[in-house]
């Protein structure tokens, strides 16, 4: 019987009709159809958000009332979910296999929705509680330490937090990339981590207090063995780049809460050409004269 079925489906079949129904479904029940809203006084700033800090493009923004978070397609969506996926599968489980207590954060049980977090952080005015192990017994799902700078408006949620027995404690931060960006982060092709998540990883360094980083790349091709997926760097804390970091802070909130006289800020040195991939503005700040 089950010789005949495997037979019969090895043979050529007669073309059956193409049919996308599912996945056409699936990509518009994802996408969002609500704009992020339009900068506006008295505003927060995202950690992740960092490597597109820009006083002009604020101020074109608050003049125009334009928003600088469009609504994602539903591609844009899928990725996001892919990302999302690989993130909970490293904090609840491969990073469970870790030594004992190594991997470290906050903790939600799943039956009654209690947070089990570490202890106060007495004088810290950037977060609440420490992070800790994961509690034994129970069904725990991980939950993100939470960042808050009042006086930069800066918040964020890191990825976890490594406590290696033998070393000072690290930040950790997961970021799944494309086949066709790995040679530009894989240390064997001579690769670096992204400015942007070094400097991602520099403002949790900083509202944490925590003085190092791991960052570990997972490329998106499930084909490959993990050890040809996988690499990862290690960031030092350094003060010059979050001095750098806590100015645009500032000099963003001032335009967003100040005046809108039509007055711009010279674009950023770095913004050479406004093809550069950190330049969320694109033609837009180049249209405008200063």
């Amino acid at each position: 019987m089950l010789g005949d079925i495997t037979r019969k489906q090895r043979q050529p079949q007669r073309s059956a009709p193409l049919t996308t129904r599912l996945a056409d479904s699936i990509l518009k029940g994802l996408a969002e159809n609500r704009d992020g809203p339009a900068p506006r006084g008295g505003m927060n700033f995202r950690s992740s958000g960092i490597p597109y800090l820009c006083p002009r493009l604020y101020a074109l923004a608050m003049r125009n009332q334009c928003v600088l978070s469009p609504a994602p397609s539903g591609d844009l969506m899928w990725t996001f979910g892919v990302g999302t996926a690989f993130h909970t599968q490293f904090q609840e489980e491969f990073l469970q296999n870790l030594p004992k207590d190594v991997f470290q954060g906050w903790w939600r049980n799943r039956a009654d929705g209690q947070v089990t977090k570490g202890e106060k952080m007495l004088g810290s005015l950037t977060l609440q509680n420490k992070w800790c192990p994961r509690p034994k017994g129970g069904d725990y799902e991980y939950v993100e330490l939470e960042f808050y700078s009042k006086a930069y408006r800066l918040s964020g949620h890191c990825d976890g937090v490594l406590m290696w027995p033998d070393t000072e404690p690290e930040i950790f931060e997961l970021k799944t990339i494309g086949a066709h960006r790995w040679h530009y982060v894989d240390p064997v092709c001579g690769g670096n981590p992204d400015v942007g998540h070094v400097a991602q990883v520099q403002a949790y360094m900083w509202l944490s207090g925590v003085r190092k980083a791991r960052i570990m790349y997972v490329k998106k091709d499930l084909s490959a063995k993990p050890r040809k997926v996988l690499c990862e760097h290690l960031v030092e804390y350094d003060e010059e780049i979050v001095a750098g970091i806590q100015k645009v802070l500032q000099e963003c909130a001032l335009i967003v809460d100040g005046p809108q006289d039509g007055a711009l800020p010279a674009r950023l040195p770095e913004c050479r050409t406004k093809a550069k991939a950190f330049c969320k503005g694109g033609a837009a700040c180049f249209a405008v004269s200063t």
